[in-house]
Formats: structure tokens, sequence, C-alpha cells
């Protein structure tokens, strides 16, 4: 039995093969259409927003409300004592000023008795 030398050939199987990757390469680049596209929706719906405000948020807002009285308050009071002490500050000042009138006044007529007085004796 001899064995017969059978040539061996890859020059098919390459070919088949290069073809093979080939066709796969330019079926990835070329995309097919898709058979199934997305149905386009037919109902637009219209809404409009009532509210986002939840108990929370009203709480908030009544806490913060609150605050805002009460630091309104404490101004206002601030404010008042304020005047207050102004007012008494310029009652103080009139006082004064009243008392150093009649002290001005007062040796006025001391110095004019005294005056008199000294013409009196010179007499």
């Amino acid at each position: 039995m001899a064995r017969r030398h059978a040539r061996v050939g890859y020059g098919l199987p390459t070919l088949l093969a290069v073809g093979l990757h080939l066709l796969v390469l330019l079926i990835s680049v070329i995309s097919l259409p898709a058979s199934d596209r997305e149905p386009q929706p037919s109902s637009i719906v219209q809404a409009t927003l009532v509210s986002t405000e939840t108990v929370t948020d009203q709480a908030q807002r009544a806490e913060q409300a609150r605050q805002r009285a009460l630091a309104r308050q404490a101004e206002e009071q601030r404010e008042a004592e304020e005047q207050a002490r102004q007012a008494a500050e310029e009652a103080a000042a009139r006082e004064a000023q009243r008392e150093s009138q009649q002290q001005a006044e007062e040796q006025a007529r001391e110095e004019a008795r005294q005056a008199a007085e000294a013409e009196g004796c010179q007499a």
C-alpha cells in the first residue's frame, strides 16, 4: 500500500474564511432596517400642575411666618424702647436746661440784690 501523497491545499478554506469575514463586516457596517419599529404615540396628554406643595411645605411656611412675626414684633419692641429712651433723654435735657436757667436767673437776682445793697450802704 503505497501512500499517495495528496497535496493538502489551504487556498480554498482561506478564501472562504476571508469572504465570510468580509460578509460579516459589511453586515455590521450596513445596518439593516429594523423590522419592528417603535409605534408612534397616537395620544398627546395635556396636564396642568395644580400644586407641588406638601403638608411638610405648609408646616415649614407656617413656622417661617411665625418666626418672621416674632422677629418683627421684637424689632418693633426694640424701636419702641429706643424711642422711649430718646424721649427720656430729651426730657432730662430740657429739665437740666430749665434748672440751669433758673439758677442763672436766681444768680442774676442775687447779684442785683447785692448791687442794690452795695448802693444802699454807700448812700
